[in-house]
């Protein structure tokens, strides 16, 4: 990316070179397209994960949540529910298959599931 060497100061303060192969540039025509991707790149969600309090999954739809229990014994814990307008389901071994709507509990993020396995003949 540069003819020249660059030299970055480290951790310890000592100067060493700069290897930049695995940088990525981004070229942008303008002020307002670099702001744009500067957002973009800002609010990129890699881990999948989805804060309730920014977007809610779809009625009824099975996900993964993230729950913090709001009792006394605290604690927080993986669980799969649904929602309907922000009233979380929950769904618990104790009961089977079935629901429950959450009264100890605070759905703090969800995700996706994943695409179910499919085993591979070989």
């Amino acid at each position: 990316m540069c003819d020249g060497i660059k030299l970055v100061c480290n951790e310890a303060g000592e100067w060493e070179k700069y290897d930049d192969t695995w940088d990525i540039t981004i070229h942008c025509r303008d002020e307002q397209e670099n702001e744009k991707i500067r957002a973009i790149l800002t609010n990129l969600n890699l881990s999948g994960w989805i804060a309730t309090k920014d977007k809610l999954p779809e009625k009824f739809k099975t996900v993964l949540c993230w729950a913090r229990d709001k009792t006394i014994a605290g604690g927080e814990t993986y669980i799969l529910g649904s929602q309907d307008n922000g009233c979380w389901f929950l769904k618990t071994y104790d009961i089977a298959t079935q629901s429950y709507p959450v009264k100890d509990y605070e759905v703090v993020a969800w995700r996706e599931l994943p695409e179910p396995y499919v085993e591979v003949e070989k």
